[in-house]
């Protein structure tokens, strides 16, 4: 497995159990790391970029969350 695949696992992770700063810092690391290799996984860490940060805006307004 791919340095690159296990930082966006982890980012992943944390995503998951709420830790959205943590996840977007393994998430950023993912995508530099994708990106200066030039793979497909480089895609797949952009959008989980996006989701993380969509997930970070809505947790300010806790009462839009359902």
């Amino acid at each position: 497995m791919h340095k690159a695949n296990i930082l966006k696992d982890l980012a992943e992770l944390y995503k998951d159990l709420g830790e959205l700063v943590v996840a977007q810092q393994y998430c950023q690391q993912a995508l530099v790391l994708a990106t200066e290799l030039n793979i497909p996984l480089a895609t797949d860490c952009e959008i989980l970029r996006q989701n993380l940060q969509e997930s970070d805006d809505y947790s300010a307004y806790p009462a839009l969350v359902q």
